[in-house]
């Protein structure tokens, strides 16, 4: 089973979380598919990586990110990694003066369409 869940074990991750870092595991089982870095600051959060076998488990990655984020009430993020350029504009980041932003006001906010 898939699964992305937050992780703070140094064994899984191979390395200690900074202050205010998060991650996201991506896992199919026992496989780790995938990871994603996170810093929680003032007022603003910033993706700082996501190491992950294709764009498309990156993609989810960020996106479980985007959500642990919202969740917290934090809607302004920042990404200056231009390795992940591809995945953060199909999420609809925008790179202004060397930065990718986002706000998540109403990001998730959605209706489903019937039929």
């Amino acid at each position: 089973m898939i699964t992305i869940k937050p992780c703070k074990d140094e064994e899984v991750l191979g390395f200690k979380l900074g202050e205010n870092q998060m991650c996201m595991v991506l896992r199919d089982n026992d496989n780790i598919l995938g990871k994603g870095l996170y810093t929680i600051c003032d007022g603003f959060a910033t993706i700082d990586r996501i190491d992950a076998f294709d764009n498309g488990n990156a993609f989810f990655i960020l996106k479980s990110i985007l959500n642990s984020i919202d969740l917290m009430g934090i809607k302004e993020v920042f990404c200056e990694n231009e390795d992940l350029k591809s995945t953060l504009l199909r999420a609809g980041f925008k790179f202004e003066n060397n930065l990718y932003s986002l706000n998540l006001e109403g990001y998730f906010d959605f209706k489903c369409k019937k039929g």
